[in-house]
């Protein structure tokens, strides 16, 4: 038995990337997790539905926040710090 009774309370994963503005890869990992609900009126190996529902949370979610002025020497080669370990083979002759 399906959570919803009617196909057209959602959205086949490729319709909810375009109008959530997210991957689909995205949407598929977040069903994987549960942090996304959906469901197959098929059953295994067909299609995946998702409430239209969840569109609204989402989008919310992908607003881009404006970035802030960077200093002027943002080219400048920034300092890296050395990971733990012995290094590379090659660089250990040297």
């Amino acid at each position: 038995m399906s959570p919803l009774n009617d196909t057209v309370d959602s959205l086949p994963v490729d319709e909810f990337a375009r109008r959530s503005s997210m991957s689909i890869s995205t949407i598929r990992r977040r069903i994987r997790d549960g942090s996304l609900p959906a469901w197959q009126p098929g059953g295994p190996g067909t299609r995946l539905l998702i409430p239209v529902t969840c569109l609204p949370s989402f989008q919310v979610a992908a607003v881009v926040v404006p970035q802030q002025k960077q200093a002027v020497n943002d080219h400048a080669p920034k300092a890296t710090k050395r990971l733990p370990g012995s290094g590379a083979r090659w660089r250990r002759g040297q």
